[in-house]
């Protein structure tokens, strides 16, 4: 068996030689391809895989400019733990002059997420899960202001973001902010002509997601990321074989083989 392109939600096949999939990896390999296309020993691997952990966020704008202090602290006090991050600091066009975009995050556990989905999946719209929403933010700000005091004083403005939310945004499986637990997956799967890129392959955070799309070049095309090489860019991908040549901003020309 090998991939051919994908479906859209309105009926339309786009055909392509070979698919990278960067969606959710739970959701994805159970429904966006027939769980029996998996080889028994992959099907194993994924049923092994666990979501990994959520998080709560707030997401303020506030009045005035970041403390002397680095823009990004992690506290941890009597009254918990929270992630301070002020954008602001580092990138100052990311807010008009004289005001500052702060983040504060809390990791949450399975277990604790799935406490979010099972009271308020259905109902996400109602008023028992805006308060929810609202005391688990007011926790977070009256801990991050043990590091800015004044903090809750120069909120103009103020969003915050469940494990639903995640899930409502990314589609992510329990609202996970960093992929799966579990076995790591390598960037070609065992179906030709997908390949796998993201936190499945690499682990979370913008540097890790960044080397997973780089492998999943490599796993298309052998030999890409080894420019200025004299090797050649060669994939297997079934019973025919095509070629294609470009030239990389180099200068260098590759040619590529795969199967049809």
């Amino acid at each position: 068996m090998r991939v051919r392109g994908v479906r859209l939600a309105s009926g339309e096949v786009i055909r392509a030689l070979a698919v990278v999939m960067n969606a959710d990896l739970l959701a994805a390999t159970s429904r966006l391809i027939e769980p029996s296309a998996w080889p028994a020993d992959f099907a194993a691997k994924l049923d092994a895989l666990e979501p990994a952990t959520s998080m709560f966020s707030v997401h303020l704008a506030v009045r005035g400019a970041w403390p002397a202090i680095p823009p990004i602290v992690h506290l941890s006090s009597a009254g918990g733990q929270v992630e301070i991050v002020c954008p602001s600091h580092v990138d100052p066009t990311a807010c008009p002059p004289g005001f500052s975009t702060v983040e504060l995050m809390r990791l949450v556990p399975q277990d604790e997420a799935r406490e979010w989905f099972e009271a308020f999946a259905a109902r996400t719209d109602g008023e028992v899960y805006k308060a929810r929403k609202t005391a688990e933010a007011d926790k977070l700000i009256a801990l991050a202001e043990e590091v800015v005091p004044d903090l809750g004083a120069r909120i103009v403005g103020r969003w915050e973001a469940s494990p639903l939310t995640f899930t409502r945004y990314t589609r992510s499986t329990s609202g996970a902010v960093y992929g799966v637990r579990g076995a790591s997956i390598a960037a070609r799967s065992p179906v030709r002509g997908l390949v796998f890129a993201g936190s499945a392959t690499h682990g979370a955070g913008f540097e890790a997601v960044t080397i997973s799309g780089a492998s999943a070049a490599e796993a298309l095309l052998p030999g890409v990321l080894a420019r200025g090489t004299a090797c050649k860019a060669r994939a297997e991908w079934g019973e025919g074989v095509r070629e294609a040549a470009w030239r990389l901003p180099g200068g260098e020309r590759w040619r590529t083989s795969w199967g049809g």
